[in-house]
């Protein structure tokens, strides 16, 4: 069981959103959801979370500079000796902000932007002026000397900006670009024509490995596991670590999780299928003994193409996108283009 330890924790702190993404996973809104956790909840969840592991946590929403208790959970989470970090659109950061989050103890921040301008980024947003506000908190979090990162939903209207978009991320002095690929769950569900095809997400993550190689900023794709795949491929080994670190595919379940802002867990927040509730239940014991868990940790359960797949074990292929497309999460990636060498006839 010690070989399953997390490493990265999402706690959804709340639903509440001041945009109206088109891909939102939550299909957030700029409202109060009822029945969220209060301060305790949270706190009694990181406490579950430090009695066996140190992962990062990453706290998201929604969007998580809505929760008044914010510093207060950030405080904890470093008073537990565990690595808190913060997803945010980027709207609410100001400059007493940045200043708080860092007198917390925040270790690093996202910020989202989905375009190399306003017109690509607000309409996928959803708001005008969201991309203003994006780059004016990549000014803020700079100036305080804040660690943060560069978030992009990759997509049909935005998959040619990414050399745009990368060059935007350095002059701004992102520490890395992390690009998402859409899983259609959500509102994403009814993205279809948002979404690029097989080939050219196969691309996107081979353009991603020659910016990964030139070493000018780290570069790790999310919800694209057949990147560790071209890693393989090309006997690519990338030297860092932590925040950046590139270990292997689809972590879904194995060491990472999502805790939603009821508190119902799920493997990843794109997978919906739930595993417990760390409102009433320890969350070790849930770590440990969730079926669906222990059945993504097992690989020869995997079925289709991924199943027979040589590079399983660094890929995994993505167990969202299996699961919404097939309703099996257990069955093959269905936006993989790789044909394993090894498939039984």
């Amino acid at each position: 069981m010690q070989k399953f330890i997390p490493r990265l924790i999402v706690l959804e702190l709340t639903r509440r959103c001041e945009l109206t993404c088109r891909h939102c996973r939550a299909n957030s809104s700029n409202f109060p959801y009822g029945d969220e956790l209060a301060s305790g909840d949270w706190l009694k969840v990181l406490d579950d979370i430090s009695s066996f592991s140190r992962p990062i946590i990453i706290l998201s929403g929604g969007e998580p500079l809505l929760r008044d208790d914010i510093f207060d959970i950030i405080s904890f989470a470093r008073q537990k000796e565990l690595s808190p970090v913060l997803a945010t659109c980027g709207t609410a950061i100001t400059k007493e902000i940045t200043f708080r989050l860092k007198k917390a103890g925040i270790k690093r921040i996202s910020v989202s932007l989905d375009g190399k301008d306003a017109l690509t980024h607000d309409t996928m947003r959803g708001v005008s002026g969201a991309f203003e506000k994006a780059v004016s908190a990549m000014v803020l979090l700079k100036e305080e000397t804040i660690e943060f990162q560069v978030n992009t939903t990759v997509n049909r209207y935005n998959v040619n900006q990414l050399e745009d978009i990368f060059e935007m991320v350095k002059r701004y002095g992102a520490l890395s670009f992390h690009p998402f690929f859409m899983v259609p769950v959500g509102r994403a569900r009814s993205l279809r024509d948002m979404q690029i095809s097989p080939q050219e997400y196969e691309e996107a993550l081979n353009w991603l490995f020659e910016k990964s190689k030139e070493g000018a900023l780290n570069c790790r794709p999310t919800c694209a596991p057949h990147y560790f795949r071209i890693l393989s491929q090309f006997d690519f080994s990338p030297s860092d670590s932590g925040l950046d670190a590139k270990t292997q595919g689809c972590l879904a379940g194995k060491s990472f999780c999502f805790i939603s802002s009821t508190g119902k867990v799920y493997p990843c927040g794109f997978l919906e299928v739930e595993c417990g509730d760390a409102r009433i239940e320890n969350f070790r014991k849930l770590w440990q003994e969730s079926g669906v868990f222990n059945r993504l940790r097992d690989l020869n359960q995997y079925r289709g193409k991924c199943g027979e797949c040589e590079y399983l074990t660094v890929c995994g292929g993505c167990r969202a996108r299996a699961y919404a497309a097939f309703g099996d999460y257990l069955d093959e990636e269905p936006e993989c283009v790789y044909q394993p060498l090894t498939v039984k006839s």
